[in-house]
């Protein structure tokens, strides 16, 4: 089964989620990567979650990965897993296979390990996984995903690979295709970012395939390993619908293309 290719809402900020899941069936994408839904109110009432649900499905487009952000841990632990599962029981609702989390700052890094441990039996018993993206704190580079999944160590815990972000957040110090290989086998989403360094300044505002990321290193990488999950474009440049409409075109052709030269050599 070939891997989905998902388009994120979150560029859309002009739009409400419904209007964005128009534009992005329009673009040729037949999933959708989640921003914007409520997950906290509709753990009580999954009015919008399920408004959501019926929309995309509507436009033809399957929930893939929805975005969690990074957990609360300031109530304690106890707190935090009860907030969870409301997140999760929402991403069940809207139908993602994926919630996608950002991990934590490091002096919370033995409650996060503790909280995700708990987090993932709940989603496994929901038929979900969690998927954590470098984000900074404790998941900043390849080694320390790879150390997270490690201590984690649950089969509904998995990786996101997020190549834009490991030279946005290290500002160039670390690059996504070093050590891939032994991340790699625990990645279960891809965010496909670009990155570029101006005067010293990232930017990930720019086409997939424009920036620092070797990307043919990464896909080859990643199928090496036998990678069969999501391609999600979470953001592109542009001030106006039309604009981002463009761009998110150009990059579904180039993840297209990157797939397309995957089948034909065998890789």
């Amino acid at each position: 089964m070939p891997n989905p290719i998902s388009c994120g809402t979150y560029s859309y900020t002009m739009l409400s989620f419904i209007e964005a899941c128009g534009h992005i069936a329009a673009n040729g994408y037949d999933d959708v990567y989640a921003h914007g839904l409520n997950y906290e109110r509709s753990g009580g009432s999954h009015l919008q979650i399920d408004e959501a649900r019926r929309a995309a499905a509507d436009l033809g487009l399957t929930p893939t990965v929805a975005v969690v952000g990074s957990p609360s841990l300031k109530n304690g632990i106890d707190a935090a897993v009860e907030r969870y599962k409301k997140l999760v029981d929402a991403g069940a609702a809207f139908g993602v296979r994926w919630l996608l989390d950002m991990g934590s700052q490091r002096d919370e890094a033995e409650a996060y390990i503790d909280l995700m441990r708990s987090a993932c039996d709940y989603a496994e018993s929901k038929g979900l996984a969690i998927t954590m993206k470098p984000h900074g704190g404790i998941c900043l580079t390849i080694a320390e995903l790879t150390q997270v999944h490690e201590q984690v160590n649950h089969p509904a815990f998995g990786i996101c690979l997020d190549p834009g972000n490991i030279i946005y957040y290290t500002v160039g110090r670390h690059r996504p295709e070093q050590e891939l290989a032994a991340l790699a086998p625990h990645v279960t989403t891809v965010i496909v970012k670009d990155c570029v360094i101006r005067d010293g300044e990232p930017d990930v505002m720019i086409v997939p395939g424009e920036g620092l990321v070797d990307f043919d290193t990464v896909f080859g990488t990643l199928f090496d390993a036998g990678y069969d999950g999501p391609f999600c474009v979470e953001k592109v440049p542009g001030e106006s619908a039309e604009e981002l409409d463009a761009n998110f075109r150009l990059a579904l052709q180039f993840i297209r293309k990157q797939l397309t030269q995957r089948t034909v050599s065998g890789g």
